[in-house]
Parts: C-alpha cells; structure tokens; sequence
C-alpha cells in the first residue's frame, strides 16, 4: 500500500477502452476499493486513446499495410534481472539498427499522431529513471516492446502485476505454451502492426540515432560491476567462469 497513490510508471496508460474492457470483464472487475482511483485514471486515458487510435488508423493505416523491406527484427530473449535491457540499449546504439521508443511502446496504437505533444503532456508520470534498477527512463530512449504488445494483443506476462490473483494464467505468455492457437495468432499479429508502424516512422525520418550517441558512449564505458541491480552490484544468477 506504499505506493498506493501513485499514477506514474503505469504501461496500462495506453491502453484503448475496448481492450481495457475486455480485461475488466475477463478479470470479473476484479479492482481492489484501495486502487480504484487508478482504474479510473486509466479508464479515462482508454478513451482519448481509442480516439486517437482511430485518428492513426484513417491518416496512416493504408501507409502502415503497405510498408516493405522491414529487414528481420532482432530479438533479445533473456531472464529478468539478467543485463537485457543493457543489451538492448547497445544493440540500439548500432546505427544500423533501430529500437522502439518509451513513446512509442506506451502508445502503440497512435504514436504516429500524437508522440510530439503526449511526450511533453504525460512527461510528470515517467520516472527519470526505473524504481527496480535505477536505468535512466526518456521518451525517447530504448525501451521492451512487450510493453506495446501487451497494450494491443491484451496476452502478456505483464498483466501478472495488474492482476496478481489470475498470476499464473498471465504467465503462461511468458513462453506462449498452453496457450489458445488463436492467442499465439494474436500475438502474432500485434506483433507484426507493432514492427510495420515502427518501420513507418523510421522511413518518415524518426528516432534519431544521434540524438543518443552520448548516452550509449556512457554505457559503452562502463564496467559490469557498475550496473546496479536492486541498488547492488551486478550479480549473475548462475555461475560463471569468470
């Protein structure tokens, strides 16, 4: 209950009124008294963000069907607590590549139409940096597409944390086993819209790699035992040899 009057750090901020419903109803509205206040704050933003998304779907959906040549992404696939945001982070700094942004992944489905003023609206809720690691947070930085995917497939091990008593029914999307062939198709789906829009605004000039060069020279030169993990130093959870 610590935290309990919080509205920040929030991925279901992007989230769209129907999809939000359909979580409510698949979770019986299963809302605790004590949290109620932010299940409001997010059934608020459902709606301005299904109008949005609808605002992208007629200016750049026939544009976003028709892009070609998205070269094969590159997934990072690791545990928690294991350096793969650092990973991913250094992968985004190879200017042959691109990353999806924290703008981006926050509203997945009309980041085309409103990235430029929602950054600067919503920018009070983003932490300078992550609670559970102390990494620098930005609009503009690299941040997970699960995030993104969990706003538009509605199937992701995230919702474990908005929905603690269904935990084990979220993660079974850890791995997409004993899942529905439907749900995987979803997924599938989602993922593909996600890394199409993305690719859209790269050939419409976005994320401009050198506006992160410093940062990513900062990561390039620093040591593993530098990198806190829960406010200590780097620790593997298995053995190494070195």
């Amino acid at each position: 209950m610590k935290h309990r009057w919080r509205l920040d750090f929030n991925f279901l901020c992007g989230v769209t009124a129907g999809r939000w419903w359909s979580l409510l109803r698949e979770e019986r509205f299963a809302v605790d008294p004590a949290y109620l206040h932010r299940a409001a704050f997010v059934t608020a933003l459902s709606v301005s963000n299904s109008a949005l998304a609808a605002v992208q779907r007629a200016r750049w959906g026939r544009a976003i069907a028709a892009v070609r040549d998205v070269p094969p992404p590159v997934f990072v696939v690791g545990h928690f607590r294991q350096g793969t945001t650092h990973l991913h982070e250094l992968l985004a700094a190879d200017p042959r590549l691109t990353f999806p942004s924290t703008a981006e992944v926050s509203s997945p489905l009309h980041f085309l139409v409103s990235e430029a003023w929602t950054t600067r609206l919503f920018a009070p809720l983003l932490p300078a940096s992550r609670p559970q690691d102390a990494m620098p947070m930005g609009f503009d930085l690299p941040q997970e597409d699960e995030y993104a995917l969990a706003l538009t497939s509605g199937l992701s091990p995230f919702y474990a944390f908005v929905f603690p008593r269904s935990e084990a029914k979220w993660l079974r999307y850890l791995r997409l086993r004993d899942v529905p062939a439907s749900h995987v198709a979803r997924w599938q789906e989602a993922m593909v819209a996600f890394v199409l829009a993305d690719a859209l605004l790269e050939k419409l000039g976005g994320d401009s790699i050198a506006e992160q060069k410093p940062r990513f020279a900062a990561l390039r030169a620093m040591r593993r035992e530098d990198l806190p993990m829960h406010g200590t130093p780097w620790q593997f959870g298995y053995e190494t040899n070195e």
